[in-house]
């Protein structure tokens, strides 16, 4: 515990750039829980039906799937900061005028749709060019520690949004919670402005490049690194796998459970308290075998589902979510700190995203499909086939000997082409 309180004072107290980045996502982190309560919660009481819901998730993630290859593009020519600045803008703005929608009482489908693909295409753009920006602004030596202290800042503002977020919607409706959402992309625009960010543009920028060119040039890279594409394609199934966990709560606690919004908040927060934990578990641990932690963690998933699907009540339904976050974040902070540290900054906005569109190439299907088989065949049985499609990527994980062999050593500094600047 002390070498995490000491990293991280060095890098909040040290380093204002990652500070003022840190204060940025917290407070965005907040509004974003807020929000999702109150969408999930708005859509299906005003249908009734899971499938709703989920055709509201493939609209947030079909656009990442057509964009997110050029956003990658913009991100290694582009300023970055300015980019993630933008972003919070058009958020702000969207989100507003969704809150002012909702005051006047105007509730259409076809609103939301379009008010979700841009959130969908703005959050995406703010994702890949913070994920890209970070290793300019923290030293490499603490890469880790500074996502697992993002990620902590962000399960905390989702345990304290998800609950705040269910009771708000309880006594004051959505629209207060949706404009509260609006409020927090402008404190991290503001935020973001203090970050001070030298922009190197391209070595290459005198060469004129098409698009599609810019493009393949990040496949031909990545298609050499063998432990990335293997850990991309698990990842693409388990996604897959959790699925339910994004589309069916507020079936599952409003049917399943005889739950309230509050109870839902509840459930949600469960998955905050693990993910909250996981990441600071990582942090401590600082781990090195990326391949052994991202193979356990997709095992202790695969409990976590298991244990969702087969609860007789509640109590048991949030422990599952609290193995189930822990699990995830296990999984996922090593990885993202892998992909950080192997990719040199030139093709870092490219490969992320590309890592991007492959683990949510099948979310759109397969939101789509969960909502109708949840309709059907019922939410706890749906979490069911996900646990099994879980077991299958953990043994595909273990069986691969490259992947769970990889990890983060001396010798992924020849692959780091940029030295860390801005500290």
């Amino acid at each position: 515990m002390s070498k995490l309180f000491n990293f991280n004072k060095s890098i909040i107290f040290e380093n204002n750039n990652f500070r003022n980045l840190w204060f940025a996502r917290t407070i965005s982190y907040f509004g974003d829980s807020l929000y999702n309560i109150a969408l999930m919660w708005l859509v299906y009481e005003k249908t009734g039906s899971a499938f709703h819901v989920g055709l509201i998730l493939v609209a947030k993630f079909l656009p990442q799937l057509l964009f997110s290859m050029i956003f990658g593009v913009w991100i290694d020519k582009w300023n970055r900061k300015w980019l993630m600045q933008i972003s919070d803008f058009i958020q702000a703005f969207t989100t507003g005028v969704f809150a002012v929608l909702l005051f006047v009482d105007v509730f259409e489908l076809q609103y939301i749709y379009f008010i979700t693909i841009i959130l969908s295409l703005c959050n995406n753009l703010f994702g890949i060019s913070n994920t890209s920006i970070l290793p300019e602004l923290v030293k490499k030596d603490l890469l880790i520690t500074a996502n697992s202290l993002l990620s902590t800042s962000q399960q905390v503002a989702r345990l304290v949004g998800s609950t705040v977020g269910g009771i708000l919607i309880a006594y004051t409706g959505e629209a207060t919670v949706i404009a509260i959402n609006a409020i927090t992309f402008f404190v991290s625009l503001a935020f973001i402005q203090f970050i001070r960010y030298e922009y190197t543009p391209n070595q290459q920028e005198g060469v004129k490049h098409s698009l599609i060119n810019d493009i393949v040039e990040g496949f031909t890279w990545l298609k050499k690194e063998r432990a990335l594409v293997t850990l991309i394609l698990i990842g693409m199934l388990s996604n897959v796998a959790l699925g339910p966990t994004n589309v069916l709560p507020p079936m599952l606690i409003k049917e399943d459970f005889n739950g309230t919004a509050a109870a839902l908040g509840v459930f949600d927060s469960f998955i905050g308290i693990g993910l909250l934990a996981g990441a600071v578990f990582v942090g401590i641990v600082s781990p090195k075998k990326i391949g052994m932690w991202f193979s356990f963690g997709l095992g202790m998933q695969s409990i976590g589902m298991f244990v969702i699907s087969f609860s007789p009540n509640l109590i048991f339904a949030n422990l599952g979510n609290l193995i189930l976050g822990i699990a995830i974040i296990i999984t996922n902070i090593p990885m993202s700190t892998f992909f950080q540290v192997m990719v040199p900054t030139n093709m870092r906005g490219r490969i992320n995203s590309i890592s991007s569109v492959s683990f949510n190439f099948s979310i759109p299907i397969t939101y789509g499909v969960v909502g109708i088989l949840a309709d059907k065949i019922g939410a706890q049985e749906v979490y069911a086939i996900g646990t099994a499609i879980l077991f299958i990527c953990v043994v595909l994980a273990f069986t691969n000997k490259e992947l769970v062999k990889s990890y983060i050593g001396a010798d992924e500094g020849k692959k780091q082409e940029q030295v860390e600047r801005n500290l």
